[in-house]
């Protein structure tokens, strides 16, 4: 296995959520509407993360066809798209949980994040839940921090690498 960055697990209870988070909808976020939107996003988190992330494109796109399941926003800036985040919302529970929240260097500091985490929040007020968890990274925790979430545990990403033996089967 190669162990990640330790992300901290957070809740928001959204009936909480301070004033910075319940203004109005900030012109600057859209919602995606259809799988050719996620275009943006793939751009955006490959810019940021330096990763491939068709995978992830192919699950948001499968994900996208449940109803209820997925909103995925993207903000602009000057018509550029500059950050990305999506949220799933989990029928039976009152939780929803967030998820992406990159946003391209260029544009930090701008508020993108948190406006993206604002349009979440109001998203899941108003369906009806309760509560908002994240898996935060170092990057993202102060800002979550400063807009009343809480640090529940941690967590650690891992990655099994298989070796190829050479006979075309993947072993451990």
């Amino acid at each position: 296995f190669e162990i990640g960055e330790p992300e901290a697990i957070m809740v928001l209870d959204v009936n909480e959520a301070p004033a910075s988070l319940a203004g109005p909808p900030d012109p600057r976020v859209e919602q995606v509407e259809s799988v050719a939107g996620l275009g943006a996003v793939q751009n955006i988190a490959e810019a940021v993360w330096a990763e491939d992330y068709t995978w992830l494109i192919r699950e948001l796109s499968e994900e996208m066809t449940q109803p209820d399941y997925l909103s995925v926003y993207v903000a602009r800036v000057e018509g550029t798209p500059a950050s990305c985040a999506w949220i799933r919302f989990h029928d039976g529970t009152d939780f929803v949980s967030l998820w992406g929240g990159s946003t391209l260097e260029r544009y930090r500091g701008r508020g993108l994040y948190t406006a993206l985490l604002a349009t979440r929040i109001a998203e899941a007020r108003r369906r009806g839940f309760r509560y908002v968890t994240v898996d935060a990274s170092p990057m993202s925790r102060p800002i979550l921090q400063r807009h009343g979430f809480e640090v529940l545990t941690w967590a650690w990403a891992c990655e099994w690498h298989f070796r190829d033996h050479g006979d075309g089967q993947e072993l451990p």
